[in-house]
């Protein structure tokens, strides 16, 4: 034991009483103070990544804004460009067409913000360079079908734009499963229904501007009333998980859910009573189109205000971690005082005991034994 504790008293030997006092506290505060710096720095990376996040959810909002204005340039155009339409329904498409080009003009600022947003800004070039060769090009494929289909694949980059978007945002690698599964509502949820939905607008209105449906157009139509009854029954199923997942927040959007996920079966039922089964087609175009438009509305309605629900929770648990580590500076703060104070008053006492060992030592030396 001597020889293991022989380099301790070494030291200790050469060291004045205030500095062994001193360099034992010093050992004392180290790990406590190290330890309490790992914890912050972790709440401080916790708190970045939240706070990015938060502004994530305004740029994956304007990237769902995109994916709209997309889809009504889809549908309309469609129409407008085989039947060469004019009035409502163009302007309808030149406004989504301005849209587009509007939006991802300011999802462009949003990557050239971010420190890693490389991945973004590439897809963005190829999206945007996309978008304007479609314009340029302008064609004419004679049928509604293969006309739709060009104006999808647009769509359906934007689709994949949004989802990178999730992504670099931080949203998608954030921890609570809550998050995800209301993203996962936003994202395969309510997007499969609106897409679906969007084609029984686009052919919907091209059949009764035409006044009657061809063979192909009929079974495109037919299979567009198939899935609308498949996304509807997985609409509420997408419901019931995502709200599961965050309670308060289904207990919030539980009326708008009920009344949504009926929707699909109203517009497949609608577009059977009004193009599918009728052999004239007299149902007012402007009628349907405002019929399916609304439902359609609502659900990327209902989207945004999720994403400011997803928004308002990041909020919370950022505002919970700043306090957090509030309470930690606060703790250690109190804590090193306390340890201080406590090597003050020990290291005064047993000077004082030492100085009185001393004097008493003297006086006996001197020869007064009344000591």
């Amino acid at each position: 034991m001597k020889k293991l504790l022989a380099p301790a008293i070494l030291l200790m030997n050469r060291l004045r009483i205030v500095y062994k006092f001193g360099l034992i506290s010093v050992l004392f505060l180290l790990p406590i103070v190290g330890l309490g710096y790992l914890l912050v720095s972790q709440l401080n990376a916790s708190i970045d990544d939240l706070d990015r996040a938060i502004g994530g959810t305004q740029a994956v909002a304007e990237a769902n804004d995109l994916v709209r204005s997309a889809q009504r340039y889809r549908d309309y155009q469609t129409v407008v460009r085989v039947r060469e339409l004019e009035g409502e329904l163009r302007e309808k498409s030149q406004q989504a067409q301005a849209s587009v080009t509007e939006q991802l003009q300011g999802l462009r600022d949003y990557a050239s913000s971010l420190e890693n947003g490389d991945t973004l800004e590439t897809q963005l070039d190829e999206v945007t360079g996309a978008w304007k060769r479609m314009l340029e090009e302008d064609q004419y494929l004679q049928t509604p079908g293969r006309q739709f289909n060009l104006y999808d694949q647009f769509f359906q980059k934007t689709l994949a734009l949004r989802n990178t978007v999730v992504q670099v945002s931080g949203l998608g690698q954030d921890p609570a499963n809550s998050v995800q599964m209301l993203l996962e509502l936003i994202v395969n949820g309510i997007t499969p229904v609106v897409d679906e939905m969007g084609q029984a607008r686009s052919f919907g209105l091209y059949g009764l501007n035409e006044g009657r449906l061809s063979g192909e157009l009929s079974k495109r139509m037919n299979g567009i009333y198939d899935r609308l009854t498949n996304v509807g029954d997985q609409l509420q199923t997408a419901f019931d998980l995502g709200f599961d997942a965050a309670p308060v927040i289904g207990q919030r959007f539980s009326q708008d859910a009920e009344k949504l996920s009926k929707a699909p079966v109203e517009v497949r039922d609608l577009m059977e009573t009004k193009v599918i089964t009728p052999y004239r087609l007299e149902f007012s175009a402007g009628d349907y189109d405002a019929e399916l438009s609304k439902p359609i509305g609502e659900m990327y309605s209902l989207s945004d205000e999720l994403l400011g629900a997803i928004r308002g929770k990041l909020k919370e648990r950022m505002a919970s971690e700043r306090q957090q580590r509030t309470v930690i500076f606060a703790s250690l703060a109190v804590v090193l005082l306390i340890i201080v104070w406590l090597y003050t008053g020990f290291y005064y006492s047993v000077r004082t005991a030492v100085q009185n060992f001393a004097d008493a030592a003297r006086r006996v030396s001197d020869g007064d034994m009344r000591v």
